[in-house]
């Protein structure tokens, strides 16, 4: 199920990479009111119907090792196909992922619990690697 991922808080342990912080759980109809924001240090660019996105590489300490061995890309990119950039696109902190399904199941011609599914599981998929995030009602990073 999709986590709330938060920019503004990081907690010393979680900076290690040694510990996760605690994650809360939220049921089908809490995910789907959430509302998708990007994160704002993700640039992308287009390519064609896709989308690339394109992250800065972290150096940590076992990354600032390996370097010494390996040449090391700069940035992490990921590329988003047709449905994933209209999922991406729909990420702008005013449209629930209820809405985001609903598109998306219209535009591609899928019955509303695939849709759903399928949004929420890429959401989910994004949330894990920092893309996006789901800020609170009263979080001014919310639109």
């Amino acid at each position: 199920m999709i986590v709330a991922v938060q920019y503004t808080t990081v907690n010393a342990v979680a900076r290690l990479g040694i510990f996760s912080p605690p994650r809360r759980r939220i049921d089908q109809a809490e995910a789907l009111s959430l509302v998708p924001v990007r994160a704002p240090h993700v640039r992308e660019s287009q390519a064609g119907d896709e989308i690339v996105l394109s992250v800065r590489r972290r150096d940590g300490r076992a990354v600032r090792a390996l370097s010494w061995f390996f040449t090391l890309p700069e940035h992490k990119t990921f590329q988003l196909d047709r449905i994933g950039a209209v999922v991406w696109r729909l990420c702008d902190g005013a449209t629930p992922v209820q809405e985001i399904a609903r598109r998306v199941g219209e535009d591609f011609g899928w019955p509303d619990p695939q849709a759903r599914a399928a949004v929420l599981q890429f959401l989910s998929h994004l949330s894990e690697r920092h893309l996006v995030g789901f800020p609170a009602a009263g979080d001014p990073a919310r639109r």
